[in-house]
């Protein structure tokens, strides 16, 4: 799945982060619009920080609701991190990746009590790779909004313009696309992007993508 870091296209970065308090009586674990900034904030759990190398921490904590573990590079978060509600073990899982010095919360995935996924609340995608070619399959929460298009920017290896495709529905809310490629090794950067109306408002969703994928012999 995607890494930490990612610069491409100079295009509009969409951030869905909403402040509540991670007062169990104010916030419900997992929610339309999570609260990513404030359940991600170490200032809210106790925690222990074990140095790995001269860049990279990793963090584990836990307060009243929650358990909370990661990476830090630089003092940045990075990579996947998970919190875990410590009264019935649902858990969520955020990727974590640098934009403009900043950190973004890029996919995130509920799980329910049995593990099993929670799509109506999370945002993610998955790859295939097989016959020279990368299946691309993203899941967006699903919206009463109208949908107005779905579209992937990317770019392979070095290329220096971004290609934009439409993306094909395989579920609802679920959209894939199959990249070719050449290369034995294949650097793949891009963008989800799905946009939607609700009246005269619009609404832009964004999900980053930063792989490498190697092809088999």
């Amino acid at each position: 799945m995607g890494k930490n870091k990612l610069t491409i296209f100079s295009l509009t970065v969409y951030c869905l982060l909403i402040s509540v308090s991670c007062n169990r009586k104010n916030q419900d674990f997992v929610g339309k619009d999570a609260a990513f900034n404030e359940l991600l904030d170490l200032k809210h759990y106790q925690y222990t920080a074990v140095k790995l190398t001269d860049s990279v921490t990793a963090y584990k904590g836990s307060n009243n609701n929650f358990s909370i573990r990661g990476l830090k590079k630089n003092n940045l978060k990075f990579g996947w991190w998970e919190v875990i509600d410590v009264h019935d073990q649902r858990k969520g899982k955020f990727e974590i990746m640098t934009i403009d010095n900043k950190e973004q919360v890029n996919q995130y995935i509920y799980f329910d009590k049995k593990g099993d996924t929670i799509k109506t609340h999370s945002l993610f995608y998955l790859t295939k790779n097989e016959n020279n070619t990368i299946t691309y399959k993203v899941h967006f929460p699903p919206t009463d909004d109208q949908v107005i298009h779905a579209q992937f920017y990317f770019m392979i290896n070095k290329q220096q313009k971004p290609q934009i495709v439409s993306l094909d529905k395989s579920e609802v809310f679920t959209y894939q696309y199959k990249v070719p490629v050449q290369s034995r090794i294949n650097i793949v950067k891009g963008m989800f992007t799905i946009a939607t109306k609700r009246g005269d408002a619009m609404g832009v969703k964004n999900l980053y993508t930063l792989d490498t994928i190697t092809q088999r012999n």
